[in-house]
């Protein structure tokens, strides 16, 4: 399974104020003054440095000490330790979305060993478990919970997820004769997990995934279909290509 986590990106400013205090001798007259720290001349020659002000002196001292980070680009990797222990499997990430509120969203590297069993048909027509597709998105979004990092996440998702209803309230499989009767909300198709599957194609080029000792794996996209009778769960194949093989009810 995919999960991805929003990483909360800090950036941190130090702004150094600089101001001059100076006394002028006599008996009669004290003064103090606040200048302006860039019209305050700054002699180099023995710093190395380039700036010729005191204020531009400081800048390119701050600098050296502490260089800005590199800006962050999609497909970029990041170390993230989970703070459960059970999620420590997981500490290598891809960054596949950089948002406007200064999150990023990452992916990780690798699919996990842990697998969740979801069933389809159980024992033919007469014995369904619906509980699974009724249940799905909300147990994927509770799995990956465990890959959080309590300082730097914001927020979990498992891969696909966008909002769709976690847990169906109003689900009735046996009344499937007419595709309107099944919005999203009701257990019918959704496409909302197209907008992971994009970002993942977008930064990375592929949704194919392997484990961490290199072999491949399928994992499981927060995303119910249904297909003329059939519902089902979406999948993504060990090759990296989509598949719908886990079907409820046809």
């Amino acid at each position: 399974m995919k999960r991805i986590f929003k990483f909360i990106n800090k950036n941190f400013k130090l702004v150094i104020a600089f101001s001059l205090g100076f006394v002028l001798a006599g008996t009669s007259v004290y003064a103090a003054n606040t200048i302006y720290s860039k019209n305050v001349t700054y002699d180099n020659s023995n710093s190395g440095l380039e700036a010729t002000n005191v204020q531009d002196a400081l800048d390119e001292t701050y600098n050296k000490c502490f260089p800005p980070s590199p800006p962050i680009e999609l497909g970029n990797y990041v170390s993230l330790i989970p703070t459960d222990t059970s999620g420590q499997e997981l500490m290598l990430w891809r960054v596949i979305n950089i948002n406007d509120d200064g999150t990023v969203d990452i992916i990780s590297e690798y699919v996990s060993s842990a697998t969740i069993g979801m069933r389809g048909t159980d024992g033919g027509y007469t014995d369904i478990n619906t509980d699974d597709y009724r249940n799905y998105v909300a147990i994927l979004n509770d799995f990956v919970t465990r890959y959080e990092n309590d300082r730097y996440t914001a927020d979990s998702r498992s891969f696909g997820y966008n909002g769709q209803t976690e847990s169906l309230i109003e689900f009735n499989y046996e009344n499937n004769n007419n595709m309107d009767d099944f919005p999203e909300y009701k257990g019918g198709e959704d496409t909302l997990y197209e907008k992971d599957y994009n970002l993942v194609m977008n930064a990375l080029g592929t949704l194919k995934a392997t484990k961490a000792d290199g072999s491949s794996s399928g994992y499981w996209i927060a995303s119910r279909f249904f297909d003329l009778h059939n519902f089902g769960l979406r999948y993504v194949a060990h090759d990296g290509t989509k598949e719908y093989p886990y079907v409820l009810y046809e």
